[in-house]
Parts: C-alpha cells; sequence; structure tokens
C-alpha cells in the first residue's frame, strides 16, 4: 500500500469536479482508499492546516492542486531512494 496521504490526494484529485470540488463524505472517502475514517480525518486536517483544501459538510474544495499532485511525487521519490515511509509531517 501506499501512504493514506499519497491515496488521499490522487482520490481528491481524480474527483474533483470542474470548480474542484470533491462531493464525499469522509467515510466515503476511507471506504475507498483502504483506510480508517480517523485516519481520513485527521490527513484532510493536515491538508487544510496547509492550504490544499477546505473542509466543508460533505465536500471537499481543492486550493493546492499542484501540492496535492507533488504530494504524490514526494512518496514515490521518497520509496524509490529506499527511505521508510512515514507519517505526512515526518516526509514535509
Amino acid at each position: 500500500f501506499r501512504p493514506v496521504p499519497w491515496r488521499l490526494a490522487r482520490f481528491l484529485l481524480a474527483g474533483a469536479d470542474r470548480l474542484s470540488t470533491v462531493h464525499s463524505t469522509q467515510e466515503e472517502i476511507a471506504a475507498s482508499i483502504s483506510a480508517s475514517r480517523v485516519t481520513v480525518s485527521r490527513t484532510l486536517s493536515g491538508f487544510a492546516q496547509r492550504g490544499m483544501v477546505e473542509l466543508g459538510y460533505r465536500e471537499i474544495r481543492i486550493l493546492d492542486a499542484a501540492a496535492l499532485r507533488e504530494m504524490g511525487f514526494l512518496y514515490v521519490t521518497l520509496d524509490l531512494q529506499g527511505y521508510r515511509m512515514g507519517s505526512m509531517n515526518e516526509a514535509l
């Protein structure tokens, strides 16, 4: 498995509508990316604190798509270099 931040970033980018909004509950996202709802909630909060997303009721608005794409690139690069995957905070 890839780390949750990577999977969540990819889910958000793939599921966004033309207004850069994803209409899903955290429970639905968690089931889609094989993670717990609590983990999704914490990761989304981290994304929001970094200004990547804005959280609303049953929706997530992407504010910085480039940062989310970079998140996926960062984890793939770390994996290829043989680093042990850690939490999103450790990698950033």
